[in-house]
């Protein structure tokens, strides 16, 4: 599963990144913004080109760049979604995430002060449960739960955080 590497971005750059395969629009927690590179000035177009470059998320070419094969994939996971998972933290326990719904699955997270950064990776859509997860409730060995009779432990903890989930069905993005 690849979502062992996170990618971290700014706003601007996943937006950015977004954009160019062709995403206009995203729900869930991601501010309400257009996907589209003609709204940046030209200055902030070539801060985030070197900005990628440096990050390795592109490749600079002789008239163009190129997104790592590994955010292309990425990014067009989110792009064919069919639905998204959206869970919030209304007490600010854990960071909010959108997981997107694929062939495989895209986890996107705030990150940093006041979430000015978003976190992604991608799996399997079997290893959603996991991804959901993350975080939210703490790694915990079944066998110590049987050992100290924790029969409802997890659950327990998960309601003390106050969590909403939402579910959307969206149309694919796919020309």
């Amino acid at each position: 599963m690849n979502g062992d590497k996170k990618y971290c971005f700014t706003e601007q750059e996943f937006w950015a990144l977004a954009g160019s395969v062709g995403i206009q629009k995203l729900y869930g927690f991601l501010p309400e913004a257009e996907a589209d590179l003609k709204k940046f000035d030209e200055k902030i177009v070539y801060q985030l080109l070197f900005q990628m470059t440096n990050k390795k998320f592109l490749e600079a070419e002789e008239n163009r760049y190129r997104m790592h094969p590994e955010l292309r994939e990425l990014f067009g996971y989110i792009k064919s979604a069919s639905g998204v998972l959206t869970i919030y933290s209304m007490s600010g326990s854990f960071s909010n995430k959108c997981i997107y719904l694929s062939d495989n699955i895209v986890l996107v997270e705030e990150g940093g002060i006041n979430a000015r950064f978003l976190k992604a990776c991608f799996g399997a859509r079997e290893d959603i449960l996991d991804i959901a997860l993350e975080g939210i409730l703490p790694k915990q060995n079944v066998a110590d739960d049987l050992l100290y009779q924790k029969e409802n432990a997890d659950l327990e903890k998960l309601q003390d955080k106050e969590l909403v989930i939402f579910l959307e069905q969206m149309g694919s993005q796919e020309e």
